[in-house]
């Protein structure tokens, strides 16, 4: 499969995945800008209290949250923001992929999107396009391989010395 047809194929799937992370990133922000998520964690943890206050137990488990607060906060953000950033690059990955994505069709006629969006992305057949047109299934067969062939095209001049497949490597 060339890196055109990929490009294609898997639009769709990048958009699910981009859509996925950026929720998810609101979700880490959410939590992260919000004080008591802390103290409900601390109040629900599996773990004993004395081990979050790390040390002994001395007080009510009231106390003792409130002792392990400031501590259990740093932390907590601290890792918060790891992920934060870790989901932010992969955002990144999946993004420059629906840019080049549409940098491609931005470079095909409009007959020829039509046919790559309701084959790739709707999962339409080509018998199906085929008899919408009235034509010929290999009519059909030719466009499509025509088209991935120009996508090829306009792929090696976006990214000179194969650079989608470096995205391809990078967004696995």
């Amino acid at each position: 499969m060339s890196e055109g047809e990929r490009l294609l194929q898997d639009h769709k799937k990048h958009v699910s995945v981009h859509n996925a992370l950026r929720r998810r990133i609101e979700q880490y922000r959410a939590e992260r800008d919000r004080p008591d998520a802390v103290i409900e964690n601390l109040a629900l943890r599996h773990t004993p209290l004395e081990e979050a206050a790390g040390g002994r137990a001395q007080g009510s488990p009231v106390e003792n949250i409130v002792d392990s607060y400031p501590r259990i906060h740093d932390q907590q953000r601290q890792e918060v923001q790891i992920k934060l950033n870790q989901l932010e690059e992969k955002l990144q990955v999946f993004q420059d992929m629906l840019n080049l994505y549409d940098a491609v069709l931005a470079g095909l006629e409009q007959a020829e999107i039509w046919l790559i969006q309701a084959y790739f992305d709707k999962g339409r057949t080509l018998d199906d396009l085929a008899a919408e047109r009235d034509c010929v299934k290999s009519t059909m067969l030719s466009k499509k391989r025509k088209i991935i062939r120009k996508v090829d095209t306009l792929l090696a001049e976006l990214c000179p010395g194969g650079g989608a497949e470096d995205f391809y490597e990078e967004a696995l």
